[in-house]
């Protein structure tokens, strides 16, 4: 709604641009919902490539339109040349630009559009925690720009409105990831596959190896368990800074880690969460913890919101996985050891659960219709 009127589209095609920094893998699943939704007409902005994030990336060929801009990193901030163009030129009826305020041209473009009456949406995680002074005006003048902010989670909602964001211009989308076929080598894994008796247990993560996401905490805790008498092993896959340290930690505290390069594919995935009892990772966990679900494995992770992604939302203490305090390795230890005194019927129910979370509030498609909705509200039109 601009000037207190709300324009009616219901008899014209509503055509879409998504900006994106570029086209990670894991977005594969709601990108082509939302490329084959038939209420939009979907045209996607992006860089062709990850630059030094490392991230995979997808061809912009896989998508029914495209449009190549190019990243200017400055540290943190980035420009996307050619978004302004479109901004100023492009006949698109709704602009949609993923809501980080370190990127200096949504700033510019989002601004032009909304002098142009065209309807901004950001797709942003939101607020993680209370902002304080400066950086809370900031983010409310950014965030203004849009008509409408798509956020991955309630607990970012309800942080915006404390934070004085009007409610009605939220909604929650959720967060998703795909996982698809892929060509590449072969994994091999010295372990059984989960549940294989003998009364061992292996845990750990696919996720990047960085020191937010404490990792360390989850081999010292698997260290207090062995001294328990459990026989607990590591198993992380992917890379990072911290892959030497956390070899280093295990290899003095005598805890078994295995390392695994990064994997993307289905095939070795399924490799992966067939031995993998438990994914453990005890700092803001984000989509790792939609994969491990998505492959009916449970996870644990602290439970402190404020200090959490969106997607921590999933693990519901004793039903989808286990919660413990934040930097305590002890009782880390004892989150996995409530996932050891599960009888086998336990387990069965706690995998069930963790299946049918992914299906009924994280899954692409469920993002991708929910994000039209709100194009088609923004614009006037009904669902």
């Amino acid at each position: 709604m601009i000037g207190g009127r709300r324009c009616r589209m219901s008899h014209k095609e509503i055509e879409v641009l998504l900006v994106y920094p570029y086209l990670a893998h894991y977005r594969y699943g709601v990108l082509s919902a939302l490329d084959n939704d038939s209420r939009i007409k979907l045209t996607i902005a992006a860089a062709p490539d990850a630059g030094a994030t490392g991230v995979d990336v997808l061809p912009h060929e896989l998508f029914q339109s495209t449009v190549e801009l190019r990243n200017v990193w400055r540290g943190s901030l980035l420009w996307q040349r050619g978004v302004l163009a479109r901004c100023l030129r492009s006949r698109h009826d709704v602009f949609i630009f993923v809501g980080s305020a370190h990127f200096l041209s949504t700033w510019l473009g989002a601004a032009i559009c909304r002098l142009r009456r065209r309807r901004v949406l950001f797709w942003t995680i939101g607020w993680h925690r209370p902002d304080q002074a400066i950086r809370r005006r900031v983010r409310l003048c950014f965030y203004r720009l849009a008509n409408h902010l798509l956020l991955y989670g309630q607990w970012g909602r309800d942080l915006g409105r404390q934070m004085g964001y009007p409610s009605n211009r939220m909604s929650v989308i959720g967060n998703s990831l795909t996982v698809r076929n892929v060509t590449e080598p072969a994994v091999s894994l010295p372990f059984a596959p989960c549940g294989s008796g003998g009364g061992s247990i292996v845990i750990g993560a696919v996720v990047r190896l960085i020191a937010a996401k404490q990792l360390d905490v989850a081999v010292r805790a698997s260290a207090i368990l062995r001294s328990r008498g459990k026989d607990v092993s590591v198993l992380l896959v992917g890379d990072g800074p911290e892959k030497i340290p956390l070899a280093r930690l295990a290899r003095e505290l005598e805890v078994p880690c295995t390392f695994v390069r990064p994997i993307y594919g289905e095939a070795n995935l399924k490799e992966v969460y067939e031995v993998l009892d438990l994914t453990v990772v005890p700092g803001p966990i984000g989509l790792t913890a939609i994969q491990s679900m998505a492959f009916g494995v449970p996870v644990a992770t602290h439970g402190d919101h404020l200090q959490q992604g969106p997607e921590a939302a999933s693990v519901r203490d004793g039903e989808t996985g286990f919660l413990h305090h934040r930097n305590s390795p002890e009782d880390t230890a004892n989150a996995i050891g409530r996932y050891l005194s599960l009888n086998p019927e336990g387990i069965a129910k706690m995998r069930s659960n963790c299946l049918r979370e992914v299906r009924t509030r994280w899954s692409p498609g469920l993002s991708a219709s929910r994000i039209v909705t709100q194009v088609r509200a923004v614009v006037g039109v009904d669902s």
